[in-house]
């Protein structure tokens, strides 16, 4: 993230974790160093953390997206939902992946668009 800020000054970076990956992003999120330099989070069929979504804003104005399985076996996306829900006056939404897919969040590329999510994590964050 250092050399991707330092060679765009002023830019944000904007970072997708998926599945255990989430742990990763929650860390950076939490890092007030790390957190500065970022844009939003987008968690694909990720987990999400324990600690109030609120007690991570403090350090960012970012965009966060939840994008997650609803029949996922691995983390059920009813609690991903509660903890976007929880996340209310945050700049975030949750997608959820179609229930009869197979895929994970991660796998269905094809069925996000990239420009509509990306250009809306821009605005919010005004960038």
């Amino acid at each position: 993230m250092q050399h991707y800020t330092r060679q765009a000054p002023g830019a944000r970076v904007y970072v997708a974790c998926g599945s255990m990956g989430g742990a990763l992003c929650w860390r950076l999120a939490k890092d007030s160093a790390a957190s500065a330099m970022m844009g939003g989070i987008l968690l694909m069929g990720s987990t999400w953390d324990e600690v109030p979504f609120e007690r991570h804003l403090p350090h960012r104005p970012a965009a966060d997206l939840f994008r997650a399985r609803q029949l996922g076996r691995v983390y059920d996306w009813k609690k991903q939902a509660g903890f976007f829900r929880a996340a209310q006056g945050a700049q975030s939404a949750l997608s959820r992946a179609s229930p009869c897919s197979r895929q994970a969040p991660t796998e269905r590329r094809s069925a996000t668009d990239w420009r509509l999510v990306l250009n809306w994590m821009f605005a919010a964050t005004g960038r």
